[in-house]
């Protein structure tokens, strides 16, 4: 008796320990590094050893020697290699124990670490020549690369319908891009416009944790049911959580981010306390809601030079401290901008960005309805002044260096 109970209850604890050893497995970050360089294993996955890459090339090649240039494909996990030449491309490092193209790689420093190899990319903008990985969404993939000339633009596209495309400039010494995957699919990374050399790539799994919280309304008591709070990563992602009628809320986002708060489905009304909650792990977040009666104002921006509208921030200051602060939208294209305003409230306009101007009507407010109002800037008046420094010599010799 005790045995037939027994086996279950063995066979039952064997699946829950693998069933545990695999759910840490895939809490850890898969490393392509390409000087074979062999990571933490309590951390990372080593997706990349001697053998494997060495397993890339043709039999006849003596594994450990120099001289070969990359094959045009190879797939190493969820990351494949793929290349329209198999003579030009090369694996350079100074790890001799790996088939290469050369050992001209200098290693380089990377915290603790040294990064001893690198795929490279022998042809500038080449569209043909990328790598391919299968990313689940949310998912995290950091490359360590640069460019030759540092005019690199490093792409992570993804391969389905019109989406999302990411682009970051590489320079010529090595830094760390990050990108993270806002669909379930295949991606694709390539330098659009010069030769990169990709040292290490990182894939770290979307862990999710929960932020939870009592939203406080004694402000707001009028607040409309059904409104929303919009959680907004750096990359443009959004979660939304709708309190239930004791505004109490739950949410699962992915951890180890920041997230920006905003209102959904709730006009006139704001959050008044921090709207910036970092999740690291799961998170007790008690936003505070106010009520504001909001207008739309816009207009032209007039008297500005084109190329510096880029550069133009609109600063709208309240006369009376308020816990609203307007945030103003420029279009560089039509040379206009829009901004919410709180009604009734005076506001003194200015700006940064463009210093040799300055706003000649800098103030407005908005009563009742939605209003329009075109921005005029002026250049600042200049003066000539002529200095005659060989009659004040007394003065050079206070400013001259010491």
């Amino acid at each position: 008796m005790k045995t037939r109970y027994f086996l279950p209850f063995l066979a039952l604890i064997l699946n829950l320990s693998f069933s545990n050893n695999s759910i840490c497995a895939q809490t850890k970050t898969d490393v392509w590094d390409f000087g074979a360089d062999q990571l933490d294993e309590a951390t990372y996955n080593n997706m990349l050893d001697v053998a494997t890459i060495n397993g890339w090339y043709p039999s006849t090649v003596t594994p450990g020697s120099a001289g070969n240039t990359l094959p045009s494909s190879f797939t190493v996990g969820i990351l494949s290699w793929t290349s329209n030449s198999s003579t030009s491309d090369r694996l350079r490092t100074s790890n001799t124990d790996l088939t290469r193209y050369d050992s001209n790689a200098v290693p380089v420093s990377w915290g603790s670490q040294s990064l001893r190899g690198y795929l490279y990319v022998n042809s500038g903008g080449n569209l043909n020549r990328f790598f391919t990985l299968n990313l689940n969404e949310d998912d995290e993939l950091t490359i360590l690369a640069k460019s030759q000339n540092g005019t690199g633009k490093m792409t992570f596209e993804f391969t389905g319908e019109a989406g999302q495309k990411d682009v970051h400039d590489l320079t010529t010494s090595v830094n760390e891009y990050s990108f993270v995957a806002k669909k379930t699919g295949a991606y694709k990374i390539y330098d659009s416009v010069d030769k990169p050399f990709y040292y290490r790539i990182y894939r770290k799994p979307a862990t999710y944790a929960t932020v939870s919280g009592t939203v406080d309304v004694s402000k707001a008591t009028d607040i409309p049911s059904g409104y929303a709070l919009v959680f907004t990563n750096e990359a443009g992602k959004a979660w939304t959580a709708t309190p239930d009628a004791s505004h109490n809320y739950s949410v699962q986002v992915p951890a180890g981010y920041t997230y920006n708060v905003s209102l959904d489905n709730a006009n006139s009304y704001i959050i008044t306390s921090d709207t910036q909650v970092q999740v690291t792990e799961n998170t007790t977040y008690n936003p505070k809601i106010g009520k504001v009666l909001l207008k739309m104002l816009w207009g032209k921006l007039l008297g500005l030079p084109a190329d510096l509208l880029s550069k133009l921030t609109l600063i709208f200051t309240p006369e009376i401290a308020s816990e609203y602060t307007p945030d103003a939208e420029i279009n560089t294209v039509s040379g206009t901008y829009s901004v919410a305003l709180e009604s009734g409230m005076n506001y003194t306009i200015s700006a940064t960005g463009v210093n040799d101007y300055f706003i000649s009507n800098n103030s407005v407010s908005i009563v009742i309805n939605n209003d329009t109002l075109d921005i005029n800037f002026e250049a600042k008046p200049t003066y000539k002044v002529t200095l005659n420094l060989s009659e004040t010599p007394e003065i050079v010799s206070l400013i001259k260096p010491v």
